[in-house]
This record gives C-alpha cells, structure tokens and sequence, in this order.
C-alpha cells in the first residue's frame, strides 16, 4: 500500500463535516436550555474532539470522549430542571455526532494499523545483509505509525529554509530525517524534547562504529534552527550485547553535554519495533517504548 495511499484525505474531510455536524447539535440543543455559556462548553467538548486528528493511543482517546460524554448528559439534565425525557431528547443528536466522529476515527485507524502489521511483518522477514530493503521498511513503518506527527524529508523535495546549505548536504547523508508537528508533543510523550529526528537503520547488530556515525550526525545540526537537540534512533536488526562496550560509550555521550545540547541516540531492534506495533494495533501509544527506553537511559 505505502504511505502515499495513507495521506487520509477523506478521512480529514469527514472530521471537518462530522465536527460541524457536532457544533450544531450541541449548540442547537443547549441553545434551547438557554444556557448563557454554550460557547465555553463546547469548548470543553472541543478539547476531546481535537485528538481524534491523529491516531496515537486511541484507546485513552475514546474513553476520555465517552467520560466527558457522561458530564455533558449530567449537565443537561440539571438545566432541564431533572426532565429524563427533555434531557434524552436534547443529549441524543450530541451522543449520535460524537458517536459517528469515534466511528470515522475507528476506521481511518484500520486502514492504518493493517498497514504497521504488513510493514512489520516485512521489517521481520528482511533477509539479513540487505540494507536497503531494510532501511526502507523500517522508514515507512516510522511513516505510518507517526502519521501526521513526524513528517520525513524525502531527496528531491524543496530544501528546508532552515537549513543552511551545509546542512543541507548532510540531510542527503541521512537514512532518515524528520521534523516533528505541532501535535506531537515531545516531553510528554516519551520524556524528551526535541524537534528534528534521526532515524538510521542497520540490518544487523549495531556496533562502535554506527554509533559514531549517528554521533557525528548531531554536530552537524548543531547551530541549525531546523533541530537544535535531535533525537536519533539507531534502528538494528538485533540489539549489542548488554556488556559490549557501544552501551558505555553511549552514556558517555549522553552524559557529556556539547554546546549545552544533549545527544541522546537510542538503539532499537526489531523486538521494540514489534512493541511499537503491538501498542499500535490494540490502541495504546506507540511512542511508550521509545518513552521507557529514554526513562531507562536517562535514570
């Protein structure tokens, strides 16, 4: 499929008519409360509804639509002075507009997550030794997973006005590079700030020397507005053995900070990939095994 076939036109479109559908229903039925704050309140509602944009932890997103689903009926009842029946007939079209947004929301996220299962399936079966193959999987996988929250630079594209043509050149070096949206917010979601990430992948088991490449990455950004702190992720097909020495030369690397910026470059295999589909596929967030790699390594 790829992701070009996941760019989600009209699933965006759908949001746009199914969320003024909603602003309607919901202003139409407390208009004839008389409520005095309708806007303020939907607002409120808003807050639960502008999520559904992206695809991460769908799980905690539905709930926490439903939950605020339940306060809305709650506050209805109280301005229908208790009425069950006038309470029923104005929350219903509120109910039914959110209800329609989870189920387009549930559909785009089919489409998707059949996507991450063939990728990684793909990533698993990638015979060892083939590199491109490999790095284009794992590139895609990244694609998909982040979709509308990390956006990669592909060859060939107009340069970045941030970058210096310098940097430029290095960009062209790199497995993969990606500019992270607005709507992935960074601290939060794994535990690290950042605004460019590196993504270089090995089909095989990463050693010293692809830990310094990555390392030698980071410099080159390092006076460009583009990504003052990167984040790099060290794709393997296997992780180092846990005494080999690339470990203790990656804290020291992280521990010495260069130009008040901190490197921080994580190494990934094929199991934590595996951990980012499983969250995936059942509705939790993706980014949680990249966030306990960083508490791991930060600790």
């Amino acid at each position: 499929m790829g992701i070009d076939a996941l760019k989600l036109d009209d699933y965006i479109k759908d949001c746009l008519i199914l969320k003024a559908r909603l602003e309607n229903d919901f202003k139409t039925s407390y208009e004839k409360l008389l409520c005095s704050t309708i806007d303020i309140k939907f607002t409120e509602l808003n807050k639960k509804i502008e999520p559904f944009k992206t695809f991460n932890d769908a799980n905690r997103k539905i709930e926490e639509a439903g939950a605020h689903l339940c306060v809305i009926e709650k506050d209805i009842l109280q301005f229908a002075g208790l009425d069950a029946e006038k309470t029923e007939n104005l929350f219903k079209p509120i109910k039914e507009s959110v209800e329609k947004i989870i189920k387009n929301f549930q559909k785009g996220l089919a489409i998707i997550n059949t996507e991450t299962v063939r990728l990684f399936k793909e990533i698993s079966e990638c015979s060892p030794g083939d590199g491109k193959s490999f790095q284009d999987l794992v590139l895609e996988f990244f694609d998909v997973i982040f979709i509308d929250e990390i956006n990669r630079y592909r060859y060939g594209e107009e340069e970045p006005k941030e970058l210096k043509k310098r940097e430029f050149k290095i960009l062209k070096r790199l497995d993969g590079f990606y500019t992270k949206c607005d709507s992935f917010d960074a601290k939060q979601r794994i535990g690290f700030e950042f605004q460019g990430l590196i993504i270089e992948c090995k089909n095989k088991r990463p050693d010293i020397n692809d830990l310094m490449q990555c390392f030698k990455y980071t410099l080159y950004f390092q006076d460009t507005e583009l990504s003052k702190v990167p984040l790099t992720l060290l794709v393997g097909r296997d992780s180092p053995r846990e005494n080999s020495s690339i470990w203790e030369i990656n804290r020291k690397i992280f521990d010495k900070s260069i130009a008040n910026e901190t490197r921080l470059i994580l190494i990934l295999d094929r199991k934590d990939l595996g951990e980012m589909k499983e969250n995936k596929v059942k509705g939790r967030d993706s980014a949680m095994v990249i966030k306990d790699k960083v508490k791991k390594f930060s600790s």
